[in-house]
């Protein structure tokens, strides 16, 4: 994602890595790391966070909760908001300062250890548990640990899939970063 000096956004998204566990699954998705899903030009109407984010975790957290419902659905609607940021804005090294300043305070996040993403970068796993979508799930960020960069996000149900038809744990959601 870059960011223009008239506020639209230029959005690329190409898949990643598909893993399936189940090989006789591994046809349902036609795609091939590399492949373009979207190139899109956002314009500034369009987006959750219009303006720049602040560098102060107390305003960074009234700038979440403006454009989620944080207050009402706790630290799963500010792991949403992080990962919406994250895709609107190139955040610097204040910015980004404040985002784990902000998941620290409000997150409830467990350390994970230390993981690698889908794209083979090192990092630093921090994980919560919760019922956010209605099924168990597990929100798991990843960071690197040297610029605090927002590597990847991903979801993955961890107990019943109710009526959906996969077995878990199963990865629901996987966003990268770049």
């Amino acid at each position: 994602m870059t960011r223009n000096a008239d506020g639209t956004a230029h959005v690329i998204v190409r898949w990643g890595q598909p893993w399936v566990d189940d090989p006789a699954h591994s046809a349902v998705v036609d795609a091939h790391p590399g492949d373009l899903i979207s190139d899109e030009l956002i314009s500034s109407q369009n987006q959750v966070f219009q303006a720049s984010p602040p560098i102060n975790a107390d305003e960074l957290m009234s700038y979440l909760k403006n454009a989620h419902p944080i207050a009402e659905q706790g630290a799963p609607e500010l792991l949403s908001s992080v990962r919406d940021l994250h895709r609107e804005w190139p955040l610097d090294g204040d910015q980004k300062a404040a985002v784990v300043a902000v998941l620290r305070r409000h997150g409830h996040l467990d350390y994970a250890g230390q993981a690698v993403d889908r794209l083979g970068r090192k990092g630093y796993a921090f994980s919560l548990d919760h019922q956010h979508g209605g099924l168990p799930t597990r929100t798991t960020l990843i960071f690197d640990a040297g610029s605090g960069s927002l590597l990847a996000v991903e979801d993955m149900l961890t107990g019943s899939a109710g009526k959906l038809n996969v077995t878990t744990p199963a990865v629901v959601s996987y966003t990268c970063f770049g």
